[in-house]
């Protein structure tokens, strides 16, 4: 009796803990790196991620198909990245629990709820930027003073 109780306690306990291969998150020093590592085949990476693009960190979650991406811009920003955007103050950002849980890099800025962002970022809302992934919204953030852009998908039938 006491060993099924045991048992029982263990079982309620793991099916309530994120399993570790839900999530995943990688880092690349180039796209050239991503490339070898065939992350884009995966759909884990956009497609349109410029070739200058440098520490790329990458997080995913398995399970519910969100993404968490960013890097750097060596050069000025590439009309290619932008093509299927436009600025909209009104992107959702990601969840905040299931943000910390599979992106912890993520800045809190960038999480709904979170604090305001900086106010020397551009925002878009884009159709997608060469992904497969099946999402609600597909997020991008450039950040102007460092040169670093935010990419995240919300995927259909989340919380917005």
């Amino acid at each position: 009796m006491r060993r099924s109780a045991g048992a029982a306690v263990c079982l309620l306990l793991c099916s309530c803990m994120e399993l570790r291969g839900e999530s995943q998150t990688r880092h690349y020093p180039t796209r050239a790196d991503a490339e070898r590592d065939e992350a884009f085949e995966r759909g884990w990476l956009p497609a349109d991620l410029p070739a200058q693009a440098s520490d790329i960190m990458e997080s995913h979650n398995l399970d519910s198909n969100q993404m968490w991406v960013r890097f750097q811009l060596g050069g000025a920003t590439p009309d290619r990245l932008l093509q299927r955007c436009v600025v909209a103050m009104d992107v959702p950002l990601p969840p905040a629990r299931q943000t910390r849980r599979t992106a912890a890099w993520w800045p809190e800025a960038l999480m709904a709820g979170g604090p305001p962002r900086p106010t020397s970022t551009a925002v878009y809302r884009c159709r997608d930027l060469g992904t497969s992934r099946s999402a609600a919204a597909f997020g991008l953030l450039v950040d102007e003073g460092t040169r670093q852009v935010w990419y995240w998908t919300i995927p259909v039938g989340s919380n917005e």
